[in-house]
């Protein structure tokens, strides 16, 4: 089901909200078909996503190549505006 989904049309972005082992799967079949589409785990949410965020955070900090993603990542982290906050991610990308 979730392959099917992931391949279902392009997608330009995808969010990732709580949830556990579903979370993780879809963020990692996302990752490897689909490595060029933005990936953001909201922190906020808690469970996988903020596992996921933690992830990224890391990989963001060693790599300068991927500082400008440190701005939406530290959003992700602290805002709970999630429309607002979504908006303005996707209008950076």
């Amino acid at each position: 089901m979730r392959r099917k989904m992931l391949s279902s049309r392009p997608f330009s972005a995808a969010f990732f909200i709580g949830g556990m082992e579903g979370v993780e799967a879809e963020y990692g079949l996302l990752a490897a078909g689909h490595d060029a589409v933005p990936r953001f785990p909201v922190y906020t949410t808690g469970g996988a996503a903020m596992l996921l965020w933690e992830r990224e955070r890391k990989a963001a900090s060693s790599d300068s190549g991927r500082l400008a993603d440190l701005r939406n990542l530290d959003d992700l982290r602290t805002k709970t505006s999630y429309t607002a906050l979504f908006t303005g991610i996707l209008e950076t990308i």
